[in-house]
């Protein structure tokens, strides 16, 4: 029983660490951009390579790779890519359905956690196998995926008066258009 205790616990440790490594490489790359595009290094090495090997100990061309991800793809690479080993050429092309809630698919926010990986995974290899804009999905379901998107977006502001209004036009126009489909 003491080593299932202990396998238990280690396989938490594991969990907690994935949940915040992606997070972790996105605040060093962070890090490094503040020092690198600051200059910050000079008072320790007269160029940028010999303070990230001396100080740093990583190659200037890691750093450097680093820093691009987090400009171009944003923190959110990271944390995807940890969990799902996605390159940063796949997460260009699925880039239009990562949002900060997570990974955005058939109408759901997948959350971008150690718990989604399975999930996360398998909605990463759907994405990447067709076009950034609804892969595998039909007309109908891209749409349903946009409007439930909007939804959750208008149910964040639910206080809001101008949200409130703007709901109750889209429920007027959506009874007219299940009224059109009904009558045909």
């Amino acid at each position: 029983m003491d080593d299932d205790l202990q396998l238990g616990k280690l396989l938490g440790a594991r969990e907690a660490f994935g949940i915040v490594a992606g997070r972790c490489t996105a605040a060093d790359a962070t890090i490094l951009r503040d020092i690198r595009d600051g200059k910050k290094y000079l008072n320790h090495a007269p160029t940028w390579e010999e303070f990230c090997d001396k100080q740093l100990h990583l190659s200037k061309s890691h750093a450097n790779r680093l820093i691009r991800y987090l400009n171009d793809l944003g923190p959110n690479y990271f944390t995807l890519a940890q969990l799902t080993a996605i390159t940063p050429d796949e997460f260009r092309k699925i880039r239009a359905h990562v949002t900060d809630n997570g990974l955005e698919f058939g109408g759901e926010a997948i959350a971008l956690i150690e718990q989604n990986t399975e999930r996360l995974t398998e909605v990463v290899s759907t994405l990447r196998q067709g076009e950034p804009s609804g892969v595998g999905q039909s007309k109908l379901e891209a749409i349903e995926a946009r409007v439930f998107k909007a939804l959750r977006q208008l149910e964040q502001m639910q206080s809001d008066e101008q949200a409130a209004n703007l709901l109750y036009r889209i429920h007027n126009r959506v009874e007219k258009i299940i009224e059109f489909a009904t009558r045909n």
